[in-house]
């Protein structure tokens, strides 16, 4: 099992497609299928089920796909570690989510760069629950997320009290009588997916 392997097993479930999987790569499309082959004869298990019009993965397919993510990630992040060297002293890497940039991170970013011109920044904006396991992972330094985080290999400290404020238009009433996931589920509402446990409650609730 290599990268090109691993690459490979990636765009074609991004793709649905060998043809575009191997277009992406810059490859013949039978490079593609011999990468899947000798990956699949390797993990001794199908990674795709394939037919005339379809190509979708399998459950072992499904369930080696964050693996194979983390993998590829791991050896992207060394090769920039050492091209980094030849530039930089260290790297930071920044975690978060879109709504926090502006608001909480960027001026200190600014402020850090300022004192510390031998440290190269790079900043990821993703969903809490992305940042926490590219935390875990070691590929990602400093998380800045909206909820806490139980884990050996991370140190939890909070930075900043939130506020949210439920905004209706002026006609809106809001009901005599406490709202519940059955109460919600019929006023009209609109749903901001933030992710991570946010969504894990909605899922519970069922309110998609």
């Amino acid at each position: 099992m290599d990268i090109d392997q691993l690459q490979a097993f990636l765009h074609v479930a991004n793709s649905k497609s060998f043809t575009r999987a191997a277009e992406k790569m810059n490859v013949v499309q039978s490079t593609i299928t011999t990468r899947i082959q000798m990956l699949e004869r390797h993990i001794g298990k199908e990674l795709f089920k394939r037919d005339k019009r379809n190509i979708d993965l399998t459950s072992a397919g499904r369930s080696f796909l964050p693996y194979a993510e983390r993998i590829v990630d791991l050896s992207r992040e060394g090769t920039k570690v050492l091209q980094l060297e030849q530039t930089f002293h260290d790297q930071l890497v920044i975690g978060s989510t879109h709504a926090l940039w502006d608001y909480v991170i960027f001026e200190a970013v600014n402020e850090f760069i300022k004192s510390n011109t031998q440290i190269s920044i790079r900043m990821i904006t993703e969903h809490s629950s992305f940042i926490i396991r590219k935390m875990i992972d070691g590929l990602i330094d400093v998380g800045i997320v909206f909820y806490p985080v139980y884990h050996s290999k991370i140190e939890t400290k909070p930075i900043i009290e939130d506020i949210f404020e439920l905004v209706a238009a002026p006609t809106f009433h809001l009901p005599d009588y406490p709202v519940t996931s059955e109460t919600l589920r019929i006023l009209p509402y609109i749903h901001l997916n933030w992710g991570g446990s946010f969504s894990e409650r909605l899922d519970s609730a069922n309110l998609w």
